[in-house]
C-alpha cells in the first residue's frame, strides 16, 4: 500500500502537460505574460491539478506513461513516454528562468546555415531554423537551474558546454569553438544603491537575458557551415512600448532612402559609428514587444527604457564580422546624433510616492498640468512629509531651459537649494565596448542616490543643443560635483550664472514675449481641470491648451500654423503668480473625492496582495487631490481631482511593480499617432474612460460597510 502511494505521489509529481511554445518559440510567435506566478496563459489552462494522477494527450488521445525518479532518464527515450519527459524538462527550464528574472526570457533556436561562399547580396543568408531539444539540454546539465540562480558564470560555462552536446547530438558534430552561450545580468543602480526606494522589488528589478549565438572560425568564416541563432525576446516591461521608434526628420528621411533597411516587428535598425571604435554597430530601437533574428555578420546593441528613466543597455549580441556583400551600405551617424533622436521626445517623469516612478509624454495637454501640479507639491515638501515627488526632464532647446531657471527661483528654493542636480549628457550614455562580462550600469547611471536622499525638481540636460563652453561645465559637473556654470558659458544673460537648477524641456514652452497683463483665474483656466464628470468636454479649450504645449515643437519641424487663429499665453511673471496664489490656498478634501480615494485604496490592497502597498500612499493621493484643487485655485478638493490623484499613483505604482493596472489603464495609446495628431481632447477620453473603470472597479469590490 505504501509502495502504491509512492508512485502515485511520484506520478503527480512527474506529470506536466507543458506544451513546447512554452519553451521553445516558433517562428515570430510568443507566449504572453500574466501575473499569475509566473506562468503564461496557456500553462494556467493547462496546468493538471495534483490531485489527478492521469493527464489525457493533446492531439491523439493517447495515455501518457508517467514515471518514477529513479526511472526517468532511462525510460523517457521510449517512444511512449518521451512527450512527457520533454514536457517536463521544458516545465524545469522554465521554471529556473522564471525564479531569476519574471521580466523577460528570452529563449534561443539554434539555426543551421548553408555555406555563405556564394550568397546573393540580399538577404546575405538563407537561415534554416531548428530547435533545440530542451530535454536534452537540461539532461546534459541537470544543475541548470541552480547555477541559473547562484553563480552566473558557472551558468555560463555548464550551459555552453550543454548547448554544444545538444547540437552534436541533433547536428551530428559539436561545434567546439564555434558557439558560445552567455547570460547578462543586468542589475539596475536603483537596487544596488536605493534598496529603501524599492522595498520588496528587487527580484522583479533584476534579469537576465540568455543570448545564444553562432560564431565561424575566422580561417573559415566563407567557407563550410556556420551556426547563427534565432532569438524570441519576450518582454514584460511596463513602459517599453513608448520608447521613442520615430526620429527626427533627418533620421526618417535617411531610412526612407535607403533601401537596405531592416526593419524588425515595432523596432527600426540603424547603423551607429562610435568615434571611440574602429568598427560600426547596429543600433536596435525596440518599441514593443519585438521578435527579431540576428545572423552572422552583425553587432548588435539593443538599448531600451528600462526602470522608468534610465537608459539602459538591455543585452548586446556580439557575432562574427563577415562583411556580408550589400549593394548599398546603412546610413552612419555619430552616437550623438543618435542620442538627439532618442531624445527628441522629451518626457516629464514623476516620482509620486517612493514606491516608484511615474512616465508622461511631454506633448500631451495633460503633461503640462502635471508638471505644473508636481511643482507645487516639491514646495510643500516641509510642510507634508507624506508625499514624495521627483520630477524629471529632458531638455532638448538651450533656449527654453534659461527661462524655467527664472521661474525656480519662485518655486520652491528650499526643495532647489537640497536637491543635488543631476546631468545626463552623451558621456555617461555611451554604450560601452562589446564585451561577454555583464555591462557596468553604474558607470552611466548616477540617479540613484539622489532618489534616495533627496526631494526636488531636477531636470536632465542633452547637450547636444549646448555651446561648447557649457558641455565642458556641465562635464564638470558630472565628473568633480561642481554646481555652477560661468558666466562665460552663459553669454549674454550672467544674471543665469551659479546655479543649473533646473534645466528645461519643452513642456516648460512658455511665451517668451510679453502680453497684456491677465487676471489670475484668467490664468488658471488656460490650465483646466484635465476632465470634467458627467460635463461636455470643450475640445476647443483642450485642443487649444495642447497646441500651445506642442507649439515649441511643430515650429522646429516646419509646420505651418493659421496666423489669425488666437493662441493661449502666458507670461512668465502670470505664471509665478498661479503657483504662489496656488500655495497659499488652504485647501480641504471633500467627503465624496475622500471616500473614493479610500475605496481605491482598499481595493488596491485587495487586488494587488502580493504587492507591496503601505499606508502611506492613502496620504499621498489625499495631498495630490488638494495640490491639484490649488492649482485650479479651488478651495476644496471634489471628485475630478481625487481621480486625478488616483490616475497619478496608478502609474506609478505600475512603473514600480512592473505589472499591469488593476482597472486596465492605458495613457500611452496616442503615442502611436504622430505627433500633430496629439490634442488635449485625447487626454480627456483617456482619463474620462479610465474614471469610468475605477468606479466600477471600486464598487465591484468595496461595500460601504468596509470604509468606516
Amino acid at each position: 500500500m505504501a509502495s502504491e502511494n509512492k508512485v502515485a505521489d511520484t506520478r503527480r509529481r512527474l506529470v506536466y502537460p507543458v506544451p513546447h511554445a512554452l519553451a521553445i518559440g516558433s517562428g515570430n510567435s510568443y507566449t504572453p505574460y500574466r501575473d499569475n506566478g509566473g506562468l503564461p496563459a496557456q500553462a494556467q489552462q493547462q496546468h493538471v491539478d495534483d490531485d489527478h494522477d492521469e493527464v489525457d494527450d493533446d492531439d491523439d488521445g493517447e495515455e501518457e506513461m508517467a514515471v518514477d525518479d529513479g526511472e526517468a532518464l532511462d525510460a523517457a527515450w521510449t517512444t511512449q513516454s518521451r512527450r512527457v519527459y520533454d514536457r517536463l524538462m521544458q516545465r524545469r527550464l522554465w521554471r529556473a528562468l522564471m525564479l531569476y528574472g519574471r521580466d523577460q526570457l528570452l529563449i534561443a533556436q539554434a539555426t543551421q546555415l548553408p555555406s555563405v561562399a556564394q550568397t546573393a547580396p540580399a538577404p546575405p543568408f538563407n537561415v534554416i531554423e531548428e530547435p533545440i531539444d530542451v530535454g536534452l539540454l537540461i539532461d546534459s546539465c541537470p544543475q541548470l537551474g541552480e547555477l541559473l540562480l547562484n553563480n552566473i558564470e558557472d551558468f555560463n560555462r555548464h550551459l555552453t558546454l550543454a548547448l554544444r552536446r545538444v547540437l552534436k547530438v541533433q547536428f551530428g558534430r559539436e561545434p567546439a569553438r564555434n558557439v558560445f552561450v552567455k547570460a547578462i545580468p543586468v542589475n539596475m543602480p536603483l537596487v544596488d544603491e536605493c534598496t529603501s526606494l524599492h522595498r520588496g522589488t528587487a527580484a522583479r528589478l533584476t534579469e537576465v537575458t540568455v543570448t545564444v549565438a553562432g560564431l565561424a572560425r575566422p580561417e573559415s568564416c566563407l567557407q563550410g557551415t556556420a551556426f547563427s541563432c534565432k532569438c524570441q525576446v519576450q518582454y514584460r516591461l511596463p513602459h517599453i512600448d513608448v520608447f521613442p521608434s520615430r526620429f527626427c526628420n533627418t533620421c526618417r528621411s535617411r531610412l526612407q532612402e535607403d533601401s537596405t533597411k531592416h526593419v524588425f516587428q515595432g523596432a527600426q535598425l540603424l547603423r551607429v559609428v562610435d568615434p571611440q571604435q574602429s568598427t560600426a554597430q547596429h543600433c536596435l530601437l525596440l518599441a514593443g514587444t519585438s521578435v527579431g533574428a540576428v545572423t552572422l555578420g552583425d553587432t548588435l546593441t539593443v538599448l531600451c527604457l528600462r526602470d522608468k528613466f534610465q537608459p539602459a543597455i538591455k543585452h548586446v549580441y556580439h557575432l562574427a564580422d563577415l562583411n556580408p556583400p550589400s549593394s548599398k551600405p546603412l546610413p552612419s551617424w555619430d552616437l550623438a546624433h543618435l542620442q538627439q533622436c532618442m531624445l527628441s521626445t522629451p518626457w516629464t517623469m514623476t516620482l509620486a510616492h517612493s514606491v516608484g516612478l511615474s512616465l508622461l509624454p511631454a506633448h500631451s495637454a495633460l503633461s503640462l498640468k502635471v508638471a505644473l501640479l508636481l511643482s507645487l507639491v516639491a514646495s510643500n515638501m516641509d510642510t507634508d512629509s507624506s508625499c514624495r515627488v521627483h520630477v524629471l526632464c529632458i531638455a532638448n532647446c538651450s533656449r527654453i531651459w534659461k527661462l524655467v531657471q527664472h521661474m525656480s527661483k519662485d518655486l520652491a528654493t528650499t526643495s532647489f537649494s537640497t536637491a543635488q542636480p543631476y546631468v545626463l549628457t552623451a558621456k555617461n550614455m555611451t554604450v560601452p565596448r562589446t564585451s561577454s562580462k555583464a555591462p557596468n550600469t553604474k558607470s552611466f547611471l548616477h540617479a540613484g542616490p539622489l532618489l534616495a536622499s533627496q526631494v526636488g525638481v531636477t531636470v536632465v540636460l542633452e547637450p547636444a543643443q549646448l555651446p561648447p563652453k557649457q558641455r565642458s561645465d556641465l562635464k564638470d559637473i558630472i565628473m568633480h560635483g561642481q554646481r555652477t556654470i560661468s558666466d562665460d558659458a552663459l553669454g549674454s544673460e550672467p544674471e543665469l550664472a551659479g546655479t543649473v537648477l533646473p534645466v528645461a524641456t519643452t513642456v516648460w514652452g512658455l511665451a517668451t514675449t510679453s502680453v497684456q497683463p491677465t487676471r489670475l483665474d484668467e490664468v488658471a483656466a488656460v490650465f483646466p481641470l484635465v476632465f470634467r464628470i458627467g460635463e461636455p468636454k470643450d475640445r476647443s479649450t483642450d485642443s487649444g491648451l495642447a497646441e500651445f504645449v506642442l507649439r515649441p515643437h511643430l515650429k522646429s519641424t516646419g509646420d505651418k500654423h493659421n496666423d489669425d487663429t488666437p493662441q493661449p499665453e502666458v507670461t512668465l511673471d502670470e505664471m509665478r503668480q498661479l503657483l504662489a496664489s496656488a500655495r497659499g490656498l488652504d485647501v480641504r478634501v471633500s467627503e465624496e473625492a475622500a471616500s473614493l480615494i479610500r475605496r481605491f485604496f482598499i481595493a488596491s490592497r485587495r487586488t494587488r496582495r502580493g504587492h507591496r502597498i503601505p499606508q502611506s500612499i492613502l496620504s499621498t493621493m489625499l495631498s495630490l487631490a488638494k495640490y491639484h484643487a490649488a492649482l485650479c485655485l479651488r478651495t476644496e478638493a471634489v471628485l475630478e481631482d481625487a481621480v486625478v490623484a488616483i490616475w497619478l499613483q496608478e502609474e506609478s505604482l505600475m512603473s514600480s511593480s512592473g505589472g499591469m493596472s488593476i482597472v486596465g489603464m492605458t495613457t500611452s495609446d496616442a503615442l502611436h499617432c504622430g505627433l500633430n495628431a496629439f490634442q488635449g481632447a485625447n487626454d480627456v477620453e483617456r482619463l474620462g474612460s479610465f474614471a469610468d473603470r475605477m468606479f466600477r472597479f471600486c464598487a465591484n469590490l468595496v461595500d460601504d460597510g468596509d470604509l468606516h
